[in-house]
């Protein structure tokens, strides 16, 4: 699994609206299907908010789409994989 670095951006995420308006959830039932607190979920959707890494990746199981695809493309940076040398 990729691990994300989370940077904020304001504006509401249209993206993740449609993802959940897609599958006739409620804020209430998308929250619950994430397994975060309702207003928490809203706050995502409004712009006011980013997820935490755990819960992106929670977002993009869930839905089955990928951060780009939800809305948080600038909001994420893949953080660098370490490299170990062989010597």
């Amino acid at each position: 699994m990729q691990k994300y670095q989370v940077q904020l951006k304001r504006g509401k995420n249209l993206r993740l609206r449609a993802a959940r308006k897609q599958r006739r959830w409620s804020l209430a039932m998308a929250a619950e299907q994430i397994g975060v607190n309702l207003h928490t979920y809203a706050r995502w959707e409004y712009g006011t908010q980013a997820p935490y890494p755990f819960n992106l990746d929670r977002l993009c199981i869930v839905y089955g789409k990928s951060p780009e695809e939800l809305g948080f493309a600038f909001l994420v940076v893949p953080v660098a994989q370490e490299t170990h040398r062989q010597e």
